[in-house]
């Protein structure tokens, strides 16, 4: 019994990461955590540079 319950709770945590990771929109790179929107932590920061016109746009 109590390794059924171990099983299950391992598939519950494997299917939380699997939907914590997905690919970056800007680069196609995986990325773990969608804090940032849909854009690995690299691309989040240019993107947000570009909004704030740090390259004069």
């Amino acid at each position: 019994m109590r390794q059924a319950i171990k099983i299950r709770r391992q598939d519950a945590e494997s299917v939380a990461a699997e939907e914590r990771s997905w690919k970056c929109e800007s680069c196609d790179k995986m990325i773990e955590e969608h804090g940032d929107g849909p854009h690995c932590r690299h691309c989040a920061m240019y993107w947000e540079d570009v909004r704030k016109g740090v390259f004069g746009d």
